[in-house]
């Protein structure tokens, strides 16, 4: 949590992995994510997501880029 000028509002960071497999052929995968979350008196009021795009496109990519899922 991150204080801001505001003082009735705080910034909350949440890392996290989606888990997935390809049901083509079983293979598992995880592409990092970030939310960013400011709250004011327990309420979120605003929420953004900073997801890897490519880390998503990757796995269903050419052979040679789905190799890097590994």
């Amino acid at each position: 949590m991150h204080r801001t000028t505001d003082p009735e509002v705080v910034v909350v960071v949440v890392e996290f992995a989606y888990a997935a497999t390809r049901s083509n052929d079983g293979a598992a995968f995880e592409v990092p994510n970030i939310f960013v979350v400011r709250v004011r008196d327990g309420q979120i009021i605003e929420s953004r997501d900073y997801g890897d795009h490519a880390g998503f496109a990757r796995p269903f990519g050419p052979p040679e880029a789905r190799a890097a899922t590994r």
